[in-house]
């Protein structure tokens, strides 16, 4: 009888170990990064002659909030593509509010960006919205990056593209900004 209930008294103080540690844990991941996205300014935009567009200077800051250095996997072009916008919890569809680069890139390939302890990158980029979507007019928008952590693939062979689709149709590993307006 002694035995059981010190093996029941054992039992239960492993599982609430475990438990304390997985709330940790979701808690530390949540923090680990920040993303904050200010829109700047409209843009006038006298390349282009229609008024399909509106464009918006705006800027990304992605800030790490641990001691260690933060490694995620991006492109070399297309980088634009780990970040969405979302509203009412729905994906923006990519035509109709996107991150603008603006050129062409003769080679696009996956690469590792780092981010130092305590530290931040800061990205300046365009945002291009298309205009006749009022819809998204007083709607609160948000900013999401997809993340893919070094680890979470080797560098040669692991299918990249696969995993970030899969996050993306999930919503998983998203970091959110806070709501922001479109103001035309």
């Amino acid at each position: 009888m002694i035995f059981n209930m010190k093996r029941i008294i054992f039992s239960s103080l492993i599982v609430l170990i475990t438990l304390n540690q997985c709330g940790l844990k979701h808690k530390d991941k949540e923090s680990k990064i920040k993303m904050n996205f200010t829109i700047l300014n409209k843009i006038e935009n006298k390349r282009e002659n229609n008024s399909e567009y509106v464009y918006y200077a705006a800027e990304i800051n992605l800030i790490n909030n641990t001691d260690s250095i933060f490694e995620y996997w991006t492109n070399t072009c297309s980088w634009p593509e780990n970040f969405v916008f979302s509203f009412d919890s729905t994906y923006v569809p990519y035509d109709t509010l996107d991150i603008y680069l603006g050129y062409s890139c003769p080679s696009n390939y996956p690469i590792i960006h780092q981010i130092k302890p305590k530290d931040k990158i800061t990205i300046k980029t365009v945002i291009r919205y298309i205009n006749s979507n009022n819809y998204l007019q007083d709607k609160k928008i948000k900013l999401g990056f997809i993340v893919i952590e070094k680890k979470e693939l080797s560098e040669l062979g692991d299918n990249y593209f696969g995993l970030f689709f899969k996050k993306s149709k999930n919503r998983k590993d998203i970091i959110w900004s806070e709501p922001f307006k479109i103001v035309q």
